[in-house]
C-alpha cells in the first residue's frame, strides 16, 4: 500500500467518513477542503510514511499488516522515579547503619530526606466527616409513616 492509499483509507476509517467527490479523504489543507491532486500531494509531503506512523499506532499496523510493538519510549521498565530515590534512600541508609561512613553529601541526602519523611506522613488520613445533625437528636421515622407519591410522580432531573 502507498501513502497516498494508506493516508486515504486511514482519514476515511478514523472518522468514519468517505472520500470527497474529488477523491479524497475529509483532511483540510490550508483550511480547505483538498480537491486537488496538488493539494494531496502537498499535504501527504507532511505526512510521516506509514510504516513509521505504524510504530504509532496499532490501527496503522493492522492497516498494512505488521506486527504492532509499543514504543520504548512508552514502555515503563523501570520503576517508578519515586521507588528509585526511595531504594537509593533505604540503601545508603543500610550502608550508613552498617557504619560504613557514607560522606558529607550521603549524609546531608539522608538527613533531608529523613526530615521530610518524618515531618510528612505517606498517606493522608482524610478528616472525619462533620456530624449532619450538628447535634440535634433525630429520629427514624417508620415507613409506613410516610407519605405516598402518586402513581405518576417522577422525581425532580
Amino acid at each position: 500500500m502507498d501513502k497516498s492509499e494508506f493516508y486515504k483509507l486511514w482519514h476515511t476509517r478514523q472518522e468514519g467518513a468517505v472520500l470527497n467527490e474529488y477523491g479524497f479523504p475529509p483532511v483540510l489543507w490550508l483550511a480547505q477542503p483538498i480537491t486537488t491532486e496538488e493539494q494531496w500531494t502537498d499535504f501527504l509531503n507532511l505526512e510521516m510514511e506509514p510504516v513509521e506512523f505504524a510504530k504509532l499506532d496499532k490501527d496503522a499496523a493492522d492497516m498494512l499488516g505488521i506486527p504492532f510493538v509499543l514504543p520504548h519510549v512508552l514502555v515503563r521498565k523501570y520503576p517508578e522515579p519515586t521507588d528509585q530515590l526511595d531504594g537509593i534512600y533505604k540503601a545508603l541508609l543500610a550502608i550508613k547503619e552498617s557504619g560504613i561512613d557514607i560522606g558529607t553529601a550521603g549524609t546531608e541526602y539522608l538527613d533531608s530526606i529523613t526530615a521530610v519523611k518524618t515531618s510528612v506522613p505517606k498517606t493522608y488520613a482524610l478528616p472525619e466527616a462533620p456530624d449532619p445533625t450538628m447535634g440535634v437528636e433525630t429520629e427514624v421515622l417508620p415507613e409506613e409513616t410516610l407519605p405516598e407519591f402518586p402513581p405518576d410522580y417522577e422525581p425532580p432531573a
